[in-house]
């Protein structure tokens, strides 16, 4: 007699089991119902009469819709099935991953996110192959302050590398997208510059250089400011206000003598190879530059002026403040 199965209910399975079992004056009962009539002597169902509880007649016994389910075809009988979903319920037991909640302890959230794939500490996050973009905002500091982060959020490793891969494609987007800006901006100037200034172009561009050596103190100083980029996306060097105010500033330093040695390009007795060739040999001379080194000496600030002069020379074409 089947008394008790831990088995998703069945519809009909107490009607198939109560017509298995033996009832009053029926076999199986050793002292009752009369012999005469079939009862008595323990002896079941009489000859030729089957028992109702075979596997076939239980799944019959099931809506149409359940009778096709696939644990049910893979059973041979009541016992098979009963030990199918018990071991499968063993096997979910087993594997379950409970999410702790929110006043769970962080022991709780360590040895859940250890079972999905946290490294042990924020040092082993590897980032194998990885190479940023151009412009990325990404660098071996970065990654340092942010594998932390990853850690303490329960990342993974592989979704650590989602998140630099992300990144590094957003900012390198966004890099690009304002270079292409900054590109634009520069040219409307350069635009602008040349319809105003017409055939006074050059020197006008000269002027503004002269102005900006001596108000950043150099050449290399002018070229820092002339390329430092504004909240606008502009460059400070690219802007018309600015280039416009210059080249008035440098044509009256000019004229008052006060451009370093009154250099000209174009009309003028240098040309920009002449100085590009003095300079280099400035730049090969030892004692030349342990001068330059030295502004307790008494010929620094001569050689100095000849030396920022040539700079300013030649950069009338590689040191375009509008670059």
């Amino acid at each position: 007699m089947i008394r008790h199965c831990e088995v998703p209910w069945i519809p009909g399975l107490l009607d198939l089991q109560a017509a298995a079992e033996p009832g009053p004056g029926e076999g199986g009962d050793p002292g009752g119902g009369d012999p005469a009539s079939g009862g008595g002597g323990g002896g079941g169902a009489g000859p030729g009469t089957p028992a109702p509880t075979d596997w076939e007649t239980l799944r019959s016994s099931l809506p149409a819709d359940l009778q096709g389910t696939a644990d049910l075809g893979t059973s041979k009988s009541l016992e098979s099935f009963v030990r199918q979903h018990g071991e499968a319920n063993k096997l979910l037991g087993q594997n379950r991953l409970a999410l702790p909640g929110a006043d769970s302890p962080q022991s709780d959230w360590d040895t859940f996110y250890k079972a999905t794939g946290r490294p042990d500490t924020a040092e082993a996050y590897t980032y194998d192959g990885f190479k940023a973009p151009d412009g990325a905002d990404w660098s071996p500091e970065v990654q340092a302050a942010m594998n932390p982060v990853f850690h303490e959020a329960g990342l993974s490793n592989a979704a650590a590398r989602k998140c630099v891969d992300g990144y590094a494609k957003v900012t390198a987007e966004a890099y690009q997208a304002r270079a292409g800006r900054i590109d634009s901006n520069r040219e409307e100037v350069l635009t602008k510059l040349r319809t105003e200034w017409g055939g006074d172009y050059d020197a006008n561009l000269e002027n503004a250089q002269i102005a900006g050596r001596s108000i950043f103190g150099g050449a290399e100083a002018w070229k820092a400011a002339a390329n430092m980029v504004l909240p606008d996306d502009t460059k400070l060097g690219s802007r018309h206000n600015i280039m416009s105010a210059f080249a008035k500033m440098g044509k009256l330093m000019r004229e008052a003598g006060l451009d370093g040695e009154g250099a000209q390009t174009g009309s003028g007795s240098m040309s920009i190879q002449d100085a590009k060739d003095e300079l280099a040999v400035m730049e090969s001379d030892p004692v030349k530059n342990k001068i330059l080194t030295n502004k307790g000496h008494p010929q620094y600030a001569a050689l100095h002026r000849r030396w920022d002069h040539l700079n300013m020379m030649i950069s009338k074409e590689e040191l375009d403040p509008l670059a």
